[in-house]
C-alpha cells in the first residue's frame, strides 16, 4: 500500500494544533486508507473523524477530531500527489455528479478559474 507522507501542515490548522508535523504518515481516516488527494478530500468531508497517524519514531497516534463539515485538516501535499489539470478535472467531475453540499457550485466555479485550494 502506498504511504501518504505529510509534506507539511498549515499554521494554526487542526493538525498543527495536534502537533502533526512534516514527515508523519497519514495512515487512515475513519478506518479507510488515504492514498491520494482525492481520497483525502472525500474522507475529510465529515464533521467527526478518526485519523490514524504514524509519527516519525514509529509511534501510532489515533486522533478523534470534531470539526465543521467544510473545515480542512491543514495537510500540505507533496507535489507528486497534487498533479495539475487531471486532478482538477476529476475533482470537477466528482463535485458536479456527487456533491450535494450548498457550496458545490461555488467550489466548481473556483476550480474552473484555478482559484480553488483543491
Amino acid at each position: 500500500m502506498k504511504k501518504f507522507i505529510i509534506n507539511g501542515v498549515e499554521d494554526d490548522s487542526i493538525l498543527d494544533q495536534m502537533e502533526i508535523t512534516a514527515g508523519d504518515i497519514l495512515l487512515s481516516i475513519n478506518g479507510l486508507p488515504v492514498t491520494d488527494i482525492l481520497d483525502y478530500r472525500y474522507l475529510i468531508a465529515d464533521d467527526s473523524l478518526e485519523v490514524e497517524i504514524e509519527k516519525a519514531d514509529g509511534e501510532i497516534w489515533l486522533l478523534d477530531i470534531e470539526k465543521e463539515y467544510e473545515d480542512d485538516l491543514g495537510v500540505i501535499f507533496p507535489e507528486a500527489m497534487i498533479g495539475t489539470k487531471p486532478v482538477r478535472t476529476i475533482a470537477f467531475f466528482v463535485l458536479s455528479i456527487n456533491c450535494r453540499r450548498a457550496c458545490a457550485k461555488a467550489c466548481m466555479s473556483k476550480m474552473m478559474m484555478n482559484a480553488c485550494r483543491f
